[in-house]
């Protein structure tokens, strides 16, 4: 399982998550230091030359969880911020890409789209953890049915 989230690669921003990521005793996947996130043009260099889409980091106690950091959006992040469903996680507010944003991080990354996030039809969207059915929803009813224990 992987976790995808968008940075904006501000020196500050960058700066925090660095931070907060050793804090938690995540490590890069690729054989280099977490630092690098710190180098936007290395960064660059490997979206372009490597196709790297993703720097991703795991825990040591997690197994199978990886955090990947989304290089380079197709998607200004501002504009994908304003349009993320705000959830309440045990009292952590969170972000989550509207459908629309997921579909087009997915398809920029060359990624397949699973059947739950399909685009088509588009009114019926299911949320995989309960099996609720999501239907041209508002951004607050769809908050609603989303049922995160």
């Amino acid at each position: 399982m992987d976790v995808d989230i968008v940075l904006v690669l501000s020196p500050g921003n960058v700066d925090r998550f660095v931070q907060a990521a050793q804090e938690l005793g995540l490590t890069p996947v690729l054989p280099t230091p977490i630092a690098t996130l710190r180098d936007t043009q290395t960064l660059r260099d490997w979206h372009k030359r490597r196709h790297l889409q993703a720097f991703g980091l795991r825990a040591s106690g997690a197994a199978g969880v990886t955090l990947d950091v989304l290089l380079f959006p197709p998607i200004d992040p501002q504009a994908l911020y304003q349009r993320a469903l705000r959830l309440d996680i045990a009292g952590t507010p969170v972000r989550v890409a509207a459908i629309d944003d997921l579909i087009a991080l997915k398809q920029h990354a060359g990624r397949p789209l699973k059947p739950d996030i399909s685009p088509w039809p588009r009114r019926n969207i299911r949320v995989k953890d309960n099996g609720t059915y999501l239907s041209e929803l508002s951004r607050a009813e769809s908050c609603k049915c989303l049922k995160i224990e």
